[in-house]
């Protein structure tokens, strides 16, 4: 885990997985499955307010709903991990879930909304997550 500042937004069209496939709330239905082909995806979801706050949230209703279309990550400070590796549903969930222990371990006030970006870097998958940390609650140093 670690603090980032983004200094610029970065701007998705036509941004998250299918909307067809996906099916509604939180893309519960099908999972988005990520290809390299693709270029660089973002998936952004709203969280339920509770399990956003919470230091063991419900994976199951954690997921309140997935935006489609025009997709942006605003500049501003975030948690942030990574891993390389193309994590499906269920990797990407947990590791969004332990990205908002370990926040609030550390004691930041989190946003209740995720962003989840694939992209192919050196010639491997690279899964990211990104949790906006509330405005006012962030030193700068």
């Amino acid at each position: 885990m670690m603090k980032l500042r983004l200094c610029a937004p970065l701007v998705y069209i036509g941004a998250g997985g299918d909307a067809g496939a996906e099916g509604g709330a939180g893309g519960r239905e099908t999972p988005f499955v990520y290809e390299p082909s693709l270029g660089e995806v973002l998936r952004a979801f709203q969280l339920d307010p509770r399990e956003a706050e919470s230091i063991e949230p419900a994976s199951d209703a954690y997921l309140e709903m997935e935006f489609y279309g025009r997709i942006e990550i605003p500049a501003g400070y975030y948690l942030f991990t990574q891993q390389r590796e193309n994590l499906d549903r269920n990797g990407w969930l947990e590791m969004a879930i332990e990205l908002q222990k370990d926040g609030l371990w550390e004691r930041y006030v989190l946003e209740p909304r995720l962003y989840i970006r694939y992209l192919w870097e050196d010639a491997r998958v690279v899964t990211q997550v990104f949790r906006p940390l509330r405005e006012g609650s962030v030193e700068t140093a």
